[in-house]
C-alpha cells in the first residue's frame, strides 16, 4: 500500500500554528486539522521552515 504522504514535504506547504504557539508545516492541498490555524505563509519546505525559525520563541 502506498503512503499518501510519502512526498508531501516536497510539495507546496503552509505554516500552521496551534493554541500553544507551536508551529508546523502542512500540505497546502490538505485540510488543516482542528486546533491549527493557517499563518498565511506558503512555499516550499525551506521557505516555511525559515519563517518558523524567525517566529519561534522559546519561553
Amino acid at each position: 500500500m502506498e503512503n499518501e504522504f510519502q512526498d508531501w514535504q516536497d510539495g507546496e506547504l503552509v505554516v500552521v500554528k496551534n493554541q500553544l504557539g507551536e508551529y508546523s508545516i502542512w500540505p497546502k492541498a490538505k485540510a488543516i486539522p482542528e486546533g491549527w490555524e493557517n499563518q498565511g505563509v506558503e512555499g516550499n519546505k525551506q521557505e516555511c521552515l525559515d519563517y518558523i525559525k524567525e517566529k519561534w520563541v522559546l519561553v
